[in-house]
């Protein structure tokens, strides 16, 4: 073989090898069992090629069916291991914002990286939803360490949504509502509209807010 198609050949190995390294670069959503039932997490995974300093995106939901509640470093960002900023200014409107950052010149290494665990209470029932990905208020971009952009696939999930009704027994034996022990499981529910209510039999109960 020549040198001319030696290079050729080395030339065509490099730029194959680096499209596959792009096809497999994604950041995904994962649902445990693509359902959440009440309330319920949803994961944001990056499938990292070792090379990634910097992740950021947006997480678009249906307001109707879901709600916003809060977030938590990955187990991959967490421990001051990455900087994860949360703009969660638009979530009435289903979206919210998340910019993770490892320290300069470091990168995540090569492998399933969980970056952000968000929590969701459901609102109302769906066969068909989805949590989804896009660039309202923060882009969708992977960089390197020298702020170059990496190519990357955005997969959001495919979901279904339940409410599991918070049930009256009346156990706690003064028809308080404010007492947790009157309540199936022993908690009360949240006052903020979300709840499905049952209530078993005939029930007097005391609301004192």
């Amino acid at each position: 073989m020549n040198v001319s198609s030696l290079l050729r050949s080395t030339l065509a190995f490099a730029f194959s090898f680096t499209g596959a390294a792009w096809a497999q670069r994604t950041v995904s959503i994962a649902v445990t069992g693509n359902q959440i039932s009440g309330s319920g997490t949803a994961a944001v995974v990056l499938a990292s090629q070792g090379n990634e300093n910097a992740v950021g995106f947006s997480v678009t939901f249906n307001p109707a069916v879901l709600r916003y509640d809060s977030y938590a470093e990955g187990t991959d960002t967490a421990g001051g291991t990455a900087l994860v900023n949360v703009n969660d200014g638009q979530k009435l409107a289903g979206k919210v914002g998340v910019g993770i950052a490892r320290p300069a010149n470091t990168t995540f290494s090569a492998g399933s990286r969980q970056l952000v665990v968000l929590t969701f209470t459901v609102l109302s029932v769906a066969a068909s939803a989805a949590i989804s990905f896009g660039d309202t208020p923060i882009l969708r971009e992977v960089s390197d360490v020298s702020a170059n952009t990496l190519t990357a696939t955005f997969n959001g999930a495919a979901i279904s949504t339940s409410i599991i009704p918070k049930v009256w027994t009346g156990g706690g034996g003064d028809n308080n509502w404010l007492t947790g022990a009157n309540w199936h499981g022993g908690t009360t529910p949240a006052n903020d509209g979300s709840a499905t209510l049952q209530f078993a039999g005939s029930t007097q109960t005391l609301t004192q807010y």
